[in-house]
């Protein structure tokens, strides 16, 4: 047998092992880029900029839009835009603001209710139930009148007086209708709301204590002109309970 030479030896270049990222690495890199692309979409793309401005309830026209436009939906302070709307607005009472997405504001507003007239200066104003004065008077009302006699000055959205004083005003010209026939024909405030003039049309009046009961006072009342009501002719005090003067 004859020995041949050895074998030749071929080595084959072998494929280096690429150095793959760690899973959790990968993973949280997507959600790192999906969360970031959710973000500027959200909050800083033209798609949730606010390009209308619409109310329901009643139109305000002299608000300023163009501040809000423009603004992303979701950064807007609606508390500091509400207050700005009362404040520069007295003859709305309540106002709701709706974020309506992607782009649109929705301001809802309630107008004053009116409860009674007051008179000072020779000028007449409409206040709300919260005892604002929001409004002056236009026209014809059937509301009760307030005068006061010391002409102080108001200011359209100062409060005038309490919510208690409004009740109480409402209550009794109410049922003082109601219980004798005759009307109010207005109250008079000569010092202090705690004490008022209220003016009948049958030309006298009733001191009435607007801290008090109006049931009792109407009550006292009631009781007195029974028994004396061709006797009245200037007034009849009712402030002092179990007691009532009369002139």
């Amino acid at each position: 047998m004859v020995l041949g030479s050895p074998p030749k030896i071929f080595n084959p270049p072998q494929p280096k092992n690429k150095k793959r990222l760690p899973r959790f690495v990968v993973v949280t890199i997507i959600i790192f880029l999906i969360v970031g692309g959710a973000v500027y979409w959200l909050f800083y793309s033209s798609f949730f900029q606010i390009k209308n401005v619409t109310f329901t309830g009643m139109t305000l026209d002299n608000f300023d839009q163009t501040s809000l436009k423009g603004q992303n939906i979701f950064f807007i302070k609606i508390s500091q835009i509400k207050s700005e709307i009362l404040a520069s607005h007295p003859e709305i009472s309540q106002v709701q603001i709706i974020r309506g997405l992607p782009d649109t504001l929705k301001i809802v507003v309630q107008p004053n209710q009116a409860s009674l007239i007051w008179q000072t200066n020779n000028q007449q104003y409409l206040v709300n139930q919260k005892g604002i004065a929001f409004s002056q008077l236009q026209g014809q009302t059937d509301l009760p009148l307030v005068q006061d006699n010391k002409n102080l000055n108001i200011q359209l959205g100062q409060q005038v007086v309490s919510p208690n004083f409004i009740e109480f005003i409402q209550n009794f010209a109410n049922k003082f209708a109601d219980a004798f026939g005759f009307k109010i024909v207005y109250f008079a405030i000569n010092e202090t709301i705690f004490q008022v003039e209220a003016v009948t049309d049958h030309g006298w009046f009733v001191k009435l204590d607007t801290t008090r009961s109006v049931a009792d006072q109407l009550e006292a009342l009631k009781q007195l002109l029974a028994v004396h009501q061709d006797e009245v002719h200037e007034y009849a005090d009712v402030r002092v309970e179990g007691k009532v003067f009369f002139k």
